[in-house]
């Protein structure tokens, strides 16, 4: 599983995808799940297997739920993403050997996209409007002003406090510490509204503990995939896919010469934050 970055705000992890499963709510059960990829660029979602790409463009995206609504089984169910289109199709996406904590960060980057292309946003500060835009941090929702950082929005300091909407829909009130007053259109006060309240009610989860055995192996060892199945019993597909999530969470990276992972400065917070809440 592979990620980069472009100034496209690209995005490419692997996928299994089922386009145009359901419409009006029904599932068509005859359709069959394939292998892909989801690429998020600035206007639009590509859903690509084989030779074969779907478009989608962001205008066209309604909601992003972040739950299980696919009648699968229930480890199944977990992994579920679905988008709900304005044409009534929905587009149903799991994440290959996802993690709970990869499945809130891939939502996470579709909730920027998607305030990035509706947004426009502007910021009441001392009696006038500054332009800002809103970027998903590990911490929470960073506010850029001029693009450097501003000022974050944690999901503690949302929890139990009010986002409201005004009637026209096109001001939204946070209040905080302070009131913050921001300005958009209609959809991007939606977008903007949506994006806060995953946050407020997303779930931290810690990582499961076959994730802290690699994460604490490879903090004294930097190794490959063979050296991790041979000293910590994993099997190959198991120490890969890991490694691959870990990747994608920017937890580890890998020197292609080498070939070895070794952890991130971030891979060495999350370790350092499990041992700390252990004792």
């Amino acid at each position: 599983m592979t990620v980069q970055k472009t100034e496209n705000l690209f995005r490419k992890v692997i996928v299994r995808f089922r386009y145009k499963a359901g419409k009006n709510g029904q599932i068509f059960p005859q359709r069959s799940w394939d292998s892909g990829l989801l690429m998020t660029f600035s206007n639009r979602l590509i859903l690509a297997s084989g030779p074969f790409m779907q478009i989608i463009p962001l205008s066209s995206i309604l909601s992003i739920e972040d739950e299980g609504t696919f009648p699968l089984s229930e480890d199944s169910e977990s992994r579920i993403i679905p988008l709900v289109h304005l044409s009534g199709l929905d587009a149903y996406l799991t994440v290959i050997g996802v993690t709970p904590p990869v499945r809130t960060r891939l939502t996470e980057q579709l909730y920027q996209l998607l305030c990035s292309f509706h947004g426009g946003y502007q910021l009441m500060e001392g009696g006038e409007w500054i332009p800002v835009t809103f970027h998903s941090d590990p911490e929470g929702i960073m506010i850029r002003v001029n693009g450097k950082d501003s000022s974050l929005i944690t999901p503690s300091s949302l929890k139990g406090k009010e986002i409201r909407v005004e009637a026209d829909r096109s001001i939204l009130h946070l209040h905080l510490d302070r009131e913050i007053v921001i300005a958009s259109s209609t959809t991007g006060c939606k977008w903007l509204a949506m994006f806060l309240d995953h946050y407020v009610n997303r779930r931290t989860l810690p990582p499961e503990e076959r994730y802290l055995k690699v994460l604490r192996y490879l903090s004294r060892h930097p190794s490959s995939t063979g050296s991790l199945t041979a000293n910590l019993g994993l099997v190959a597909l198991e120490a890969s896919t890991i490694l691959n999530e870990m990747v994608f969470l920017e937890w580890v990276e890998l020197n292609h010469y080498s070939k070895l992972y070794t952890l991130t400065e971030r891979g060495s917070k999350v370790l350092a934050h499990h041992r700390e809440s252990d004792s």
